[in-house]
């Protein structure tokens, strides 16, 4: 019995990958809807004005967090409720403290951002963002873009006359080149 497909560097002139189809083992395939209890559709009217969007997306809140996906996408899970999903969509907010504090997924989303004021750097600010340290940087508090050649590389929080960087540890640079 064959359980997927091995497609081999040698043979496909690419990367190797693994790829299969799984299905549950069990009768009670049952089709859901993304309704669920306590979930709200759509984006918040507050966020509004603070959040650009390219293309066309359906926003849910499950609790204090806010999402975004395709329609196709929020149809396919809501058909599909046997399977489990690591993430059914873009994290766009969190709410917290009484505001909407913006989401990191966004800082590589193409189809929306947030409308934050950008700090451009150059290549070592860049990696030393990256590798997760702070700087020193006078500007107003709040959150901001860092933006490397005009693309986002990370969100930032701005405390007065030091920002905490909010790069993910998880995809920090390890050892920075000497």
């Amino acid at each position: 019995m064959q359980l997927g497909y091995y497609f081999f560097p040698d043979k496909i002139r690419s990367e190797g990958f693994y790829i299969a189809a799984l299905q549950k083992n069990t009768s009670s395939h049952t089709k859901g809807k993304l309704k669920k209890q306590g979930l709200k559709i759509g984006l918040p009217p507050s966020l509004n004005d603070k959040v650009a969007i390219k293309e066309e997306l359906m926003f849910w809140q499950e609790n204090e967090q806010v999402f975004a996906s395709t329609p196709f996408a929020v149809t396919f899970y809501s058909e599909h409720t046997h399977l489990s999903y690591l993430k059914t969509g873009l994290h766009v907010a969190s709410f917290q403290k009484k505001m909407f504090i913006p989401a990191y997924d966004m800082v590589y989303s193409l189809a929306l951002h947030w409308k934050l004021p950008v700090k451009d750097v150059d290549l070592d600010q860049a990696l030393q963002i990256l590798h997760g340290e702070s700087q020193q940087w006078t500007a107003p508090a709040g959150y901001y873009w860092i933006h490397y050649k005009g693309q986002a590389i990370s969100m930032i929080k701005q405390l007065g006359q030091r920002f905490n960087n909010l790069h993910p540890n998880e995809w920090r640079i390890r050892h920075l080149p000497k």
